[in-house]
């Protein structure tokens, strides 16, 4: 069979062109325009940065279920702050070193407040009864387990099986990551997560 090369390469060069246009067309609306844009051209547009950033926040966290958070961050300061002034050509390194410094400040921020948070401290193994508390104090405590086994079903699978493997079946940091093959540094960012996000969900509870 004899194949015809310059209409293949026309072909070729047309297919780039337009791939090159629907980027370059993504990229502009990663800024305020937008939220004019309608639901299905957004949910492309989002897809598209997403796909364009994955593996640079990925690393830098080195924790693939984080990425989604630090994406999903970036993304929202991306179409508030971006200039709309700001020229094409200069759009691409824009978008990377917002992303990028969004994924730092989260590295940054999770190393700064697992230093002074207990992270076990949310579970109710942790809230200790002496013999001399009263029954109301039990009572509360009972309530307090029951909530947060309740509130544990509303978290991602991953983050409600890391906390019951560290909480109720009381696994070591190093015990867990051998058995999610994965470091005990991003145990511990896995299992902050899990708590901070449970506290969320308990914010009206506890307060």
């Amino acid at each position: 069979m004899l194949y015809n090369w310059n209409y293949i390469h026309i072909c070729l060069r047309r297919k780039v062109s337009v791939m090159n246009k629907h980027d370059n067309t993504c990229i502009r609306h990663i800024s305020p325009r937008f939220l004019l844009l309608d639901y299905v051209t957004q949910r492309e547009v989002f897809s598209y940065y997403t796909r364009m950033n994955f593996n640079l926040v990925l690393s830098l966290l080195h924790d693939d279920s984080a990425v989604e958070d630090v994406l999903q961050e970036a993304f929202l300061k991306l179409i508030r702050n971006t200039p709309m002034d700001l020229k094409d050509h200069c759009r691409g390194a824009w978008i990377k070193k917002t992303t990028r410094n969004t994924a730092l400040n989260f590295i940054r921020k999770a190393k700064k407040e697992r230093s002074y948070i207990d992270i076990d401290s949310m579970y109710a193994r942790d809230f200790i009864i002496s013999p001399y508390d009263l029954v109301e104090k039990e009572v509360e405590v009972r309530i307090l387990k029951e909530n947060i086994n309740l509130y544990l079903e509303e978290l991602k699978p991953q983050q409600r099986n890391i906390i019951q493997q560290r909480w109720q079946q009381e696994y070591s940091y190093q015990e867990i990551a051998n058995k999610m093959s994965i470091s005990e540094e991003v145990t511990q960012q896995r299992l902050y997560r899990a708590r901070v996000n449970l506290r969320k969900k308990m914010k009206w509870w506890l307060n």
